[in-house]
């Protein structure tokens, strides 16, 4: 400011001073102010006694406007006195008193003054800035301040200074902070700070450029130190300048809050245009009787979370994950009645069934296979040979690819029961695969879920019922499948058992690779003659001959005897055979290569036993 003239100097007033926290008053504007401290309260009471007796009053200057009307002088405290003193507290000296305010203020007429609401024990002011004044010293700090203030004139422009240049610059600033005004306007239209706006539109129009700057100021929601310093400038050009940078910060925030609030909005109008069409949707599907009386859906739709959460719960691959859920989308979408609702829900009902990551934990121990093989199977000492080595190597390997181990023999040496004797041994659930007489394809590997009466193929139906992806799958009578027009089924087995490919088996019901690779395969087989090249090629052979008279007695005595003496009902002391007895029996009652018949006459043998008993 060392540019501006010396003014001619008004008179210093002494007037009483009210501090205030977070607020700036400036001329030509209006400030509510709630008054509860003793020291304002005692400061206007002090003032409205003065107006009516004033010749007590205790100012200088008799001659003052300021004896006719509630007149004070209004000063903001600084932020660390704030923080020092509470508001509206005087301190302890003038020196502390005069520093703790800005130096700069206003000097404010009482336009009213009521009493406050709600019993509360203060009052309500009302006061309009008149112009800016300077603090020079402080003369009182109790009951309440009291100082001695010299109002600021505008400076008056040095000679010979480029007058005409100097107004056109105040003009363009007077122009472009209207401009920026309307423009905030528009733009801040629900800003809580603009909910009294008449002013600021009408000074627009009717103010000049400094008294603009000031009433804008005034309604825009900056620090205090920045209004303060719009208060402090006194050259009207320096003051427009500081309020059109302000104004356009605030603008700009305005702008910025106000894209905001229109992303929320159309948020918010999108999901309630949703809640609205989903009650639609909920009262037409209860006109229509597909509702339950809990108005959600009712079974329906619990049967639709219910698959959800077990697929969710699958921690599925990222593929079948995808395949799942836009077929769970497709189903949300349908109701009961629709053809397709059925399908679909069988679908996924399949698809959450599936052991997709649920495993058993293997027993790969070589000297506890050898004793569930003893336990269970007399003779057969080449085969019980093979199939532990089978099980060493994969416990030495750690690698599920491996030869599947197919069984050859005749009806009735223990090929099907070898299988469970493995799958006990190694602490895996065993599954039966029949395939004698199957000729369609579609049995292996499933028919596309679009046709009606659409299943899954015979090894996936397996998995489900199993409940385990590393179960013991033993396919049956491999060399009864049969082949004619609807494709051959033995074909469709050369991916199953190819280790090679089984990570990614594909049944066309389920439609989404599945890994078979965990997956223990045996097959058994009465002759090679019938079993096509190609699947005989992926499988290791292993032969089971007959049994000798001897090992048919040894085998009726340690198991088939117990077993038909305990599913008769009878106790172990109510029937006796000897050995010579069951050579007699198997030599003239049996001739075959297993022990299946000879066990159906030791079942004659215990019958006949439990009549007489």
């Amino acid at each position: 400011m060392e540019d501006r003239a010396t003014s001619p100097a008004t008179p210093a007033l002494q007037l009483p001073i009210l501090p205030l926290d977070g607020k700036v008053l400036f001329p030509r504007t209006y400030l509510r102010l709630a008054i509860t401290s003793a020291s304002a309260l005692q400061l206007l009471k002090d003032l409205v006694w003065e107006v009516r007796a004033p010749k007590t009053s205790r100012r200088s200057g008799s001659d003052s406007a300021a004896s006719t009307s509630l007149t004070l002088a209004i000063f903001t405290r600084r932020s660390s006195a704030e923080r020092d003193a509470g508001s509206h507290q005087v301190l302890p000296t003038t020196a502390e008193a005069k520093d703790a305010v800005y130096s700069v203020g206003t000097v404010a007429r009482v336009v009213q003054l009521t009493r406050m609401q709600g019993g509360v024990a203060g009052l309500s002011v009302l006061v309009q800035g008149l112009h800016r004044v300077q603090l020079q010293d402080v003369a009182q700090t109790r009951p309440y301040l009291v100082g001695s203030v010299q109002q600021l004139e505008v400076p008056a422009p040095v000679k010979g200074e480029k007058t005409k240049e100097t107004a056109l610059t105040l003009e363009q600033l007077a122009l472009r902070l209207k401009h920026l005004t309307q423009e905030y306007l528009e733009t801040a239209k629900s800003a809580p700070l603009l909910r009294r706006s008449n002013g600021l539109v009408d000074a627009i129009g009717n103010s000049s450029a400094g008294e603009l700057a000031d009433v804008v100021v005034s309604y825009l929601n900056v620090a205090v130190d920045e209004k303060q310093q719009v208060l402090e400038a006194v050259p009207v050009a320096l003051r427009c300048e500081l309020a059109v940078a302000l104004l356009e910060q605030e603008t700009e925030k305005a702008r910025l809050q106000r894209k905001i609030q229109s992303e929320v909005q159309d948020k918010l109008e999108g999901t309630r245009k949703k809640f609205l069409l989903r009650q639609q949707l909920e009262a037409i599907k209860k006109e229509l009787g597909e509702a339950g009386d809990d108005g959600a859906g009712g079974e329906n739709a619990s049967d639709i979370k219910l698959l959800e959460d077990r697929l969710n719960a699958l921690n599925l691959e990222p593929k079948a994950a995808k395949v799942a859920q836009r077929e769970l989308r497709r189903l949300k979408g349908m109701t009961a009645m629709q053809p397709e609702y059925g399908i679909l829900h069988n679908y996924l009902e399949f698809f959450s069934e599936l052991p997709w990551n649920a495993s058993t934990t293997d027993s790969l121990l070589v000297e506890r296979v050898r004793k569930q093989l003893d336990a269970d199977h007399y003779g057969l000492d080449k085969v019980k040979k093979r199939i532990t080595e089978y099980i060493a190597v994969r416990s030495l390997k750690r690698d599920m690819r491996g030869p599947i181990l197919c069984l050859v023999g005749p009806p009735g040496v223990g090929k099907t029961s070898l299988g469970r004797s493995i799958a006990a041994a190694t602490n895996r659930k065993f599954e039966r695969v029949a395939l004698g007489g199957v000729h369609d394809e579609s049995e292996i590997r499933g028919h596309r879920k679009t046709y009606v009466g659409a299943m899954p193929g015979c090894i996936l139906n397996a998995l489900r019922h199993a409940e385990t992806n590393n179960p013991v799958l033993l396919l049956d009578e491999v060399d009864k499948l049969g082949k004619d027009f609807r494709g051959d089924p033995a074909s469709a087995l050369l991916e199953v058992l190819d280790p090679h490919q089984n990570n990614t088996f594909t049944d066309h019901y389920l439609n989404v690779p599945f890994d078979l690779s965990r997956t223990l395969f045996l097959a058994t087989a009465n002759s090679l003659d019938t079993i096509p090249g190609p699947l005989l090629d992926r499988m290791e052979v292993i032969e089971l001959t007959g049994y000798s008279v001897e090992q048919k007695v040894e085998i009726a005595r340690r198991y088939l005897l117990p077993q038909q003496i305990e599913a008769n009902g009878l106790r172990k002391d109510m029937v006796r055979v000897s050995d010579e007895a069951l050579r007699y029996l198997i030599m003239r009652y049996t001739r075959e290569a297993g022990v299946r018949d000879l066990e159906r006459q030791v079942g004659a043998l215990c019958r006949y036993v439990a009549v007489d008993v």
